[in-house]
């Protein structure tokens, strides 16, 4: 009794250390159903759990990955991986697709977030094989746009380009509107980047027609923006700020600080001097502590002390923006990858072929098998033919000696009928000629047979 008590136990522990408390369960089950549609409600979920409560591997890779998510929806920028890494690693080996793609497309938004954009590409673009393989075109065009994003970052317009315009397919194979339209002004951007000026404005200028319908600011004033800086790079002047009129008078808040230096150059440009002035002391931007006046302004103003500060401040911040983007070289992390990826995929060849030359070696074999059975199994036909076709001529030798002997029989039966046939003719012609009776010509048969 003692020992079935110990068994019932242990069971006991086991079956409660194999799955997490039910109201645990039930906290990770709604904050992963709010996620998309209340994401504040989830993180407040989550952050309510006490991770040293968690008793499964399961449930601390699953509350690491809705973690990582609810603050990734609530715009909260993490640098540190430590956390993903948990649901990477657990949903790597235990065969959860989804949410193994999910994983590696937050591990790839920290990573940007950290500066480390080579490894931030390769984890999206492991991502999006994921996402592609489980018909998910959302994730699929996610992870381009964050690809595409740090192309643009980094200077490097033609991947940019090419990352864009796939974000933007598999967006229209989504079909939100949303996702297409900022898809759209991502590839707009992508076009600008690449000097393809009139496909950025067609674009934008769709973006825009949209927006108006919608009613949506956000999306017509950066459609907006992108068309006065196309306009500003083509030297369109009037038209740029045309658009950064409007942008202004819709929500300045969207206008940035390269923004207004990009309009108060215009206006220099142009002459417009006291414009200018008015527009820098009147409208200070929401991103930047001091105003960014560019150097032309002060040079226009014979104010050369004040050209050469703005001058050296332009340059130091496009040096600092410059430092950043390539502080690690994407391209390089992204050629090692690819080369690691095509040993990796030269060894599954190697493989392969050896699985395909042991395949053909044993279908070689089980043909010589066969082909040697078949040989044996004729052989022994012919050989039981040959029997037959002897034991056949024994049986005609022995019938023709048979037909012989019958055939004397039948002769020497022959005859003896004929003898009888015979001597009943000649009985026949005497009772015919002495015309006797009936009684008579039987008794003469008798005789005959006797």
């Amino acid at each position: 009794m003692f020992y079935i008590l110990v068994v019932i136990v242990a069971v006991s522990f086991l079956a409660g250390c194999s799955r997490e408390d039910d109201a645990i369960q039930a906290t990770l089950d709604n904050a992963e159903r709010l996620m998309e549609d209340a994401p504040d409600s989830a993180l407040a979920l989550m952050e309510s759990i006490d991770p040293a409560s968690l008793k499964t591997d399961r449930g601390r890779a699953l509350h690491a990955l809705l973690l990582t998510r609810a603050r990734y929806k609530n715009y909260i920028d993490e640098t540190d991986d430590s956390l993903i890494n948990i649901a990477v690693n657990y949903f790597t080996a235990n065969g959860d697709e989804h949410r193994f793609m999910m994983a590696l497309f937050q591990k790839g938004y920290i990573c940007n977030n950290a500066q480390k954009r080579g490894e931030a590409v390769i984890n999206y673009l492991e991502a999006e094989k994921l996402a592609v393989k489980l018909n998910d075109y959302l994730y699929a065009g996610l992870s381009n746009r964050e690809i595409a994003e740090i192309y643009n970052t980094t200077y490097n317009c033609v991947e940019n380009l090419k990352y864009a315009q796939r974000s933007y397919d598999y967006f229209w194979e989504v079909g939100d509107r949303e996702y297409i339209l900022w898809a759209t002004l991502i590839l707009a951007a992508a076009h600008s980047n690449n000097g393809n000026y009139r496909k950025c404005e067609e674009m934008a200028k769709m973006v825009v027609d949209t927006a108006i319908v919608m009613k949506n600011d956000e999306f017509y004033c950066e459609a907006m923006k992108l068309m006065a800086n196309s306009y500003y790079a083509q030297t369109k002047y009037e038209k740029a700020i045309e658009c950064f009129n409007k942008i202004e008078a819709k929500n300045p808040d969207f206008l940035s600080q390269q923004d207004y230096s990009n309009w108060g150059t215009i206006l220099v440009e142009q002459n417009r001097i006291k414009e200018a002035l008015s527009l820098f002391k009147g409208h200070q931007p929401k991103d930047s502590l001091k105003p960014f006046v560019p150097y032309q302004l002060y040079l226009s103003l014979n104010d050369s002390a004040n050209a050469f500060e703005a001058l050296k401040r332009e340059y130091l911040n496009t040096y600092d923006l410059f430092c950043t983007s390539i502080e690690q070289s994407v391209t390089s992390i992204l050629a090692n990858h690819n080369e690691a990826e095509g040993k990796m995929h030269a060894v599954q060849i190697a493989q392969m072929r050896r699985v395909v030359l042991f395949i053909l070696i044993i279908a070689v074999l089980i043909i010589v098998i066969i082909v040697l059975l078949y040989r044996i199994r004729t052989k022994l036909q012919k050989q039981r033919l040959k029997e037959q076709i002897i034991a056949l001529e024994g049986l005609s030798n022995s019938f023709e000696l048979l037909m012989k002997q019958n055939g004397k029989q039948k002769e020497l039966i022959d005859n003896m009928f004929g003898d009888a046939f015979h001597d009943m003719n000649r009985l026949c012609m005497v009772y015919h000629e002495y015309k006797g009776s009936s009684k008579e010509l039987l008794k003469m048969g008798m005789e005959a047979k006797r």
